[in-house]
């Protein structure tokens, strides 16, 4: 692949793992919304129901980062491989 080529990719998966990660990060502010929510409402099951919520999305947020950052450390491993590697100068 040339060396354009994979700067393009490289461009590609560091816009994609930031787009991911801010999903990741809306995914849980909802989740902090829904968790002051569940705080004052007392009666079940709506407390319940709106803590599993809270729960779930976070799960689902914690998720979303660790694929963001499993991109970018794809994209570290991608630029690494293709920097050259330094000889020894013979004396």
């Amino acid at each position: 692949m040339s060396k354009e080529n994979l700067e393009f990719v490289e461009g590609i998966l560091w816009n994609s793992a930031q787009d991911i990660e801010n999903l990741g990060y809306k995914v849980s502010n909802a989740a902090n919304a829904i968790e002051i929510i569940a705080a004052v409402v007392e009666d079940e099951p709506t407390s319940g129901a709106l803590w599993f919520l809270r729960d779930s999305l976070k799960d689902i947020a914690d998720k979303i980062i660790e694929h963001s950052d499993k991109m970018y450390d794809d994209r570290k491993a991608m630029m690494d491989s293709r920097q050259p590697t330094k000889s020894k100068k013979s004396k």
